[in-house]
């Protein structure tokens, strides 16, 4: 009895190693072409972006977009990729950070298949603040308070500010009281 239970497992085990077989083993070739303009965005929008992803070997992954300013990672975007050949559409946010001036960033994009072969491509992307004619400070008195652009990135200064939300501040009451 003893016997024909280790001869079992050697026979089994011997079938084991000799259907592992890493002869078709392949790496893959993931290719991608962007199909939209990745020239410039704006703090605070989305860079919008479609590939069409394909590997003729291999099944694909994953699609992965990184935006950078300058080292650091500040957005990414990660889609599964399902069909070869296909086209896929995303958005990669550009976030409206404090005291980051206009300049470019880098985008940075993965083609992934399940080998974990991957492809790299990066752009460069000019990144601006938005220009505003004005903007419009809504209170909850019901007022608002126009606010035009002044000079470069400034709108309304300090004390028209204070002095508009003064005004605001208080009722408006146009008939004249006998101790005033």
């Amino acid at each position: 009895m003893r016997t024909s239970k280790y001869a079992i497992i050697a026979l089994a085990g011997a079938g084991m190693l000799s259907a592992c077989s890493d002869d078709g083993w392949k790496t893959g070739n993931p290719q991608m072409d962007v199909k939209t303009s990745l020239g410039a965005a704006c703090f605070g929008d989305s860079l919008r972006f479609t590939i069409n992803a394909s590997d003729a070997e291999v099944p694909l992954s994953t699609l992965r977009t990184q935006l950078f300013f300058g080292d650091e990672m500040v957005s990414e975007k990660v889609i599964r990729t399902k069909n070869n050949g296909s086209d896929y559409t995303g958005a990669v946010y550009v976030p409206y950070l404090a005291n980051i001036p206009d300049g470019r960033a880098t985008l940075r994009v993965i083609l992934q298949n399940i080998n974990f072969t991957k492809t790299e491509l990066e752009y460069e992307v000019m990144i601006t603040h938005p220009e505003y004619p004005s903007l419009i400070l809504w209170l909850k008195t019901a007022r608002n308070i126009p606010c035009s652009r002044r000079r470069n990135m400034s709108i309304l200064s300090g004390n028209d500010f204070l002095r508009n939300l003064k005004d605001t501040s208080r009722p408006r009451n146009t008939e004249r009281t006998a101790m005033s």
